[in-house]
């Protein structure tokens, strides 16, 4: 919560908390409870952030749980193993952030099998006509772009000609 808490409000890339322990020591249960207590999870209507924060008597550690729960907070709980495609975590150096990525576009919505097609519909989004994309695709393909983008190589000529008409720019 210290390292947390110490960035809410300023700009910073370089946040992180390594959680490290034995098998069965309870990793993945306080993982999973800090997840809960920052996303403000409920349980029969009580905010868990406010029933741990009851609970703190170190001031220090309850004011920094308190600038924690101040701001909105998602939280994204996975199976590092199970989200790797096989073999992955072996093959290449950067495998953890590419997991880590797919996990993040997939709860964004974003086609988290390949990474370009994520960044394709992130620009889109960005730009505010993802939605009107996908509109304009279906009408050109008759394919809903959940299917489509699943055969991009296949649909690159209706691909162009959604762009195309939500970007008012030539279909060449």
């Amino acid at each position: 919560f210290d390292q947390y808490s110490s960035t809410i409000g300023k700009k910073t890339e370089s946040v992180g908390v390594w959680i490290s322990g034995f098998f069965g020591s309870g990793k993945s249960h306080l993982l999973k409870i800090l997840s809960y207590i920052l996303s403000s999870k409920r349980v029969d209507s009580k905010d868990i952030g406010k029933i741990f924060l009851e609970k703190i008597e170190d001031e220090f550690l309850k004011a920094n749980i308190k600038k924690a729960l101040s701001i909105k907070t998602e939280t994204i709980l996975f199976n590092i193993d199970q989200k790797a495609d096989t073999g992955a975590i072996n093959r290449k150096d950067d495998a953890i952030l590419n997991v880590f990525m797919k996990v993040f576009n997939e709860m964004r919505g974003y086609y988290h099998k390949q990474g370009y097609i994520a960044d394709f519909e992130k620009k889109l989004d960005k730009n505010g006509i993802y939605e009107e994309f996908k509109e304009r695709f279906k009408a050109h393909s008759g394919l809903d772009w959940s299917i489509g983008r699943e055969q991009f190589e296949f649909e690159i000529e209706n691909i162009a000609r959604a762009l195309s008409d939500v970007k008012d720019i030539s279909f060449e």
